[in-house]
């Protein structure tokens, strides 16, 4: 987990990308059961610092067509409602990239 915090830092902080999400990572891990898989994404800090988060869910043995495509769909759409409806949607939404306040958790 440290390598993959450490790329995600060097892609807020060097290339100032705002929003990193990475699907499928196997993290061999005493909080991670063995047949499991991890999504692992930040949204940055007004001075680049990731705000990482991790979600962990069972592995399925089995081949999934275009399952990329739709996680990228639902992701940028739920980001968009999330401005959209935020208490400071216009200040959002006139921001670059759709970077949250360094107060939000």
């Amino acid at each position: 987990m440290d390598s993959l915090e450490k790329a995600i830092q060097v892609l807020h902080e060097r290339y100032r990308i705002p929003h990193v999400v990475i699907t499928s990572v196997s993290i061999p891990s005493a909080d991670q059961p063995p047949d499991h898989l991890s999504v692992v994404g930040s949204s940055m800090t007004s001075d680049g610092r990731p705000r990482l988060f991790k979600i962990v869910f069972p592995a399925i043995d089995c081949y999934f067509s275009g399952t990329g495509d739709m996680f990228a769909a639902l992701m940028t759409v739920r980001m968009r409602q999330a401005v959209w409806q935020s208490s400071t949607a216009a200040e959002l939404r006139a921001g670059r990239a759709w970077v949250s306040g360094d107060d939000v958790d």
